[in-house]
């Protein structure tokens, strides 16, 4: 696998509910540009598809203002 010159970086980020995950992924969502590459992991039930979900609701009605 080669890299673009991107430096690798991880960034754990715990939070305690899953409305307190929806507000840090639309605030990550606004952070994103076109090109970026996110990967999630974690345990079954960790929050991934709220996050998801909510990068998507985020990006879906930026575009739509």
């Amino acid at each position: 696998m080669s890299s673009s010159g991107a430096a690798d970086e991880s960034l754990t980020i715990l939070t305690s509910s899953e409305g307190e995950t929806r507000s840090f992924a639309a605030h990550f969502a606004n952070e994103l540009r076109p090109g970026d590459v996110v990967a999630l992991y974690g345990d079954l039930g960790a929050g991934k598809t709220v996050f998801v979900s909510a990068i998507g609701f985020t990006s879906f009605a930026r575009d739509w203002r």
